[in-house]
């Protein structure tokens, strides 16, 4: 049942991410970002067209970098297109307009880093001196009831360059998605259903079309790209059929128009949720396998613990902040990590959720250090394997929470941008070497010397193979050797006992710190004593102000004494009455047998 339960909810996930995907390959259709070209294509209309495109990406990333920096950005922005404009087309002169754009924006901005002026200026004649662009070949569009706007997805994709006024196709592609709603249209079926079941033809037929491209006629292109696509994924798909599809559906309407732009479009990321999904049904499916994490989070769990459960409230030994504190609902979930497998934290933009994780990261880093400090003169195991010997630490195993690594993913590749910038500002010491270094690259033949920029030490952005690469290069060329360096210099040894002392001594500190707030939960009211008040300042009215209160307690408390101690009299000199009454009573009952044996 656990397993059934399982695949359903596995299955609409599945579809809800195709039909996300279905809709994610839609052409922005403003006009300063695209040209509609609904006749013959001509070369002079698509140079004049691309020059305004380019102009209006270089004023686009430009005001975006600048943002709120310069009081007359418009003015800026003019200098620098200007400036563009003397960029010949063989670059000869390039290195002399980025250096006037470099100049010009470091006396336009205050305080901006030499080097990203130069990086930026660098992008800008990238920009200008491009000639490729996109066209989005025979749109399918779909009339949204609610805001009256076509979304147009594209059948066929060209990455086009314009060479001597004259138009290179260097690459085509189709759009499965707007085949797959085709598809659904043409033979009135799910587009979940659709998805699946063309898949595999549609990727053969997505590699068939590559060997079609001949140069620049995109006409004679598109005439063969529609005779293949009948033939290698279904023989509805017809330009006839294609062209009808209004009449098989009202909300749907065809269009032979050509959008250029300079923007590619990209459904990567929703692809790679819907492969994750699939490799899931088939291990819980075929494999009768579900794994744990997942099968807490679709069938529940019956140990579900409150977050406002005391232990959540003591403090913490790491944070990213050095002067204000996260708010309470993190820090609570921050302790509560420990003790659960899976948390989920929702909120609107701004609410902290990022700032939580950042939160957790600093507790997992301070966490590392105190046991690598308590386990610092524990031997190293050895091991050997084909002859040679490795020495490994037994610190896994002997605390696997605290070793293992933290993994951030996110469809929002800026969000976790966001993350790695921020903990690597924070994270000061490690300045020193994690600064930029040059990285020698081969270009066109010549070994140049590139200045890269790393990441990795405390975190490693991961995805691209460039960062990968860099983090290698950077480990094998640089870090390495560093620490064999230090391993024997002269009072190497001497220093990391410096640090080691310099950090327990912080770390006695922030226990003092803990306990003291454990007694300070002990207080019924702290706000009372402590809401408005600096603690560096104020601290002497503080303590008047427990004292005062400790004070008025301790008589209230030997009030209660003094009138517990008379009510004991009291107490006592009742019993003793009732004592009496009952010694009475049993003599006036012996008197009554007596009297009752003679009668």
């Amino acid at each position: 049942m656990e397993k059934d339960g399982t695949l359903k909810i596995l299955n609409y996930y599945l579809e809800y991410e195709i039909y996300n995907l279905a809709n994610s390959t839609q052409i922005k259709t403003d006009m300063n970002n695209c040209y509609i070209i609904k006749e013959k294509i001509d070369a002079g209309k698509v140079l004049k067209e691309l020059n305004r495109l380019k102009q209006n990406k270089i004023r686009s990333v430009t005001e975006k970098f600048v943002g709120k920096k310069v009081q007359n950005k418009e003015a800026l922005i003019n200098d620098i297109i200007k400036n563009l404009d003397s960029l010949n087309s063989e670059q000869t002169n390039k290195i002399q307009v980025t250096l006037k754009i470099k100049l010009l924006m470091e006396e336009k901005i205050k305080k901006l880093d030499s080097k990203v002026a130069e990086n930026f200026a660098n992008q800008l004649c990238d920009i200008k001196a491009n000639n490729e662009f996109w066209l989005y070949s025979h749109n399918i569009s779909f009339i949204n009831k609610n805001s009256k706007v076509a979304q147009k997805k594209p059948i066929f994709i060209f990455k086009c360059e314009l060479q001597d006024e004259k138009i290179m196709v260097l690459d085509a592609n189709i759009s499965s998605q707007a085949i797959n709603t085709i598809l659904m249209i043409l033979l009135e079926k799910e587009i979940a259903d659709i998805s699946i079941e063309y898949e595999e033809p549609i990727s053969k037929y997505s590699k068939e079309i590559k060997k079609s491209i001949d140069g620049g006629d995109i006409e004679h292109i598109v005439d063969l790209f529609y005779a293949k696509l009948a033939e290698y994924v279904d023989a509805s798909l017809t330009r006839e059929n294609v062209k009808m599809i209004s009449h098989y559906n009202n909300f749907y309407s065809f269009n032979e128009e050509h959008v250029m732009s300079l923007d590619e479009l990209t459904d990567d990321a929703i692809k790679n949720i819907k492969e994750d999904i699939e490799l899931l049904r088939k291990l819980v499916g075929c494999d009768n396998y579900i794994p744990n994490l997942l099968n807490k989070y679709i069938n529940g769990t019956n140990e579900k613990k409150n977050i406002n459960d005391g232990r959540y409230k003591i403090a913490h030994m790491g944070s990213y902040k050095s002067v204000y504190a996260v708010g309470q609902p993190q820090y609570k979930i921050t302790n509560s990590i420990s003790d659960n497998d899976l948390i989920a934290v929702e909120g609107p933009p701004g609410t902290g959720k990022t700032s939580l994780l950042k939160e957790i990261i600093a507790n997992k880093i301070v966490e590392r250090a105190n046991f690598i400090l308590e386990n610092w003169n524990q031997n190293f195991i050895a091991d050997n394997y084909y002859g040679n010997t490795y020495y490994r630490s037994d610190w896994f195993n002997k605390n696997s929470n605290i070793i293992k690594s933290i993994v951030v993913s996110s469809k929002n590749g800026e969000a976790i941008e966001n993350v790695g910038n921020e903990i690597d500002k924070e994270t000061k010491y490690m300045l020193p070497i994690s600064r930029k270094y040059n990285r020698t690259q081969i270009v066109n033949g010549t070994k140049i010397k590139e200045p890269a920029q790393y990441k990795g030490l405390v975190c490693l952005p991961l995805g691209k193979q460039n960062n990968i690469q860099d983090f290698k290069d950077f480990l094998y060329k640089r870090f390495l050797p560093i620490l064999e360096k230090l391993q024997n210099k002269e009072k190497t040894e001497l220093f990391i006992e410096d640090v080691k002392n310099k950090y327990q001594a912080k770390l006695e500190e922030v226990k003092e710190y803990k306990n003291f707030l454990l007694e300070l939960n002990k207080i019924k009211e702290p706000s009372k004593y402590f809401y408005g008040l600096n603690a560096g300042k104020d601290l002497v009215q503080i303590e008047n102000r427990l004292k005062e209160d400790r004070e008025c307690c301790e008589n209230k408390i030997q009030k209660i004494k003094l009138e517990i101690d008379d009510l004991n009299k009291k107490l006592s000199k009742i019993q003793k009455e009732i004592d009496t009454n009952n010694s009475i009573i049993e003599k006036t009952d012996e008197k009554i047998q007596n009297a009752q044996e003679k009668i």
